[in-house]
């Protein structure tokens, strides 16, 4: 009679410790699953967060790029300006023919300009690298504040492909959207009291042609902005 309670008891005991087992097993299988979705996830955040990091970098890297290449361009057009405006002060005439080659050898050397032109203080343009504006007037408020004698003014983006297309009495002509211009302005002051204003005017295409070149990435985006706001080249 002992000996079958022995064995009763031997199985019964035998039940419950795989019964234990059973429970440790599952718990320690929850906890491995659980440990390795734990380090994929922290694995795949490790990644993102290096893919973030270096596309970050990245864009500061471009971004320096891209302000380097406008700064230098506008003082690329600001030594061209003074240049041409220590001509005047010197006697040159601003409707000679040397002023005339003047602005055009400038326009081939800074081939980021859509053009230059010599506005008097009425806003008649004395001289230009565009023919057909020679001698017509323009809208100077389009210029917005004009700088005081030998200092220079970068205005904002005006929509029109030269100064042509600032005169008020000239047949409107139709702009394509994102073309335009930045009139970079010197203002000059003869001996004889007279005034000039040298327009240099960017190309906005030029800067989108920078970044273009410069990202050689078509899921990248880029754009040039004033500081309120305005879109320059995109």
């Amino acid at each position: 009679m002992r000996s079958v309670w022995s064995l009763i008891a031997r199985r019964g005991f035998a039940r419950r410790a795989t019964h234990s087992d059973v429970r440790v097993a599952v718990f320690t299988g929850v906890v491995v699953t659980l440990s390795i979705w734990a380090a994929l996830i922290a694995f795949t955040t490790y990644e993102r967060d290096q893919v973030l990091a270096e596309a970050h970098r990245r864009s500061a890297l471009l971004t320096r790029v891209f302000a380097q290449n406008v700064s230098r361009s506008v003082d690329s057009a600001n030594l061209a300006n003074a240049s041409l405006g220590n001509q005047l002060v010197l006697g040159l005439a601003p409707d000679s023919p040397e002023m005339q080659a003047a602005l055009g050898q400038t326009l081939v050397n800074l081939p980021f300009l859509r053009g230059l032109g010599i506005v008097d203080a009425r806003g008649r343009v004395v001289s230009s690298t565009e023919a057909e504006t020679g001698n017509q007037l323009i809208d100077m408020r389009a210029l917005g504040p004009l700088p005081e004698p030998d200092h220079d003014r970068l205005g904002g983006f005006i929509a029109a492909r030269d100064l042509h297309d600032l005169m008020p009495a000239s047949s409107p002509r139709a702009v394509p959207s994102g073309v335009g211009f930045l009139p970079l302005v010197r203002t000059v002051q003869l001996h004889n009291g007279q005034r000039f204003h040298l327009v240099a005017m960017l190309n906005s295409d030029a800067f989108a042609n920078v970044q273009q070149v410069t990202m050689s990435d078509p899921t990248a985006v880029a754009a040039l902005a004033s500081f309120d706001g305005t879109l320059i080249a995109s």
